[in-house]
């Protein structure tokens, strides 16, 4: 039975893996920066209405 080489399939799927796993994180700090921002709305609109 002959052997068939897998080596660029694996590395393929791993730099897929890699792709998906930075595409992911983008958007998780995306997330967290603009929950940031809207907190940082939030208390200056309160600091406004406090003075």
């Amino acid at each position: 039975m002959p052997v068939i080489d897998l080596s660029g399939i694996e590395r393929a799927r791993g730099q897929y893996v890699d792709m998906i796993l930075r595409v992911e994180f983008v958007r998780a700090d995306e997330l967290l920066r603009r929950q940031r921002e809207s907190l940082i709305d939030v208390d200056c609109d309160a600091e406004v209405w406090e003075g």
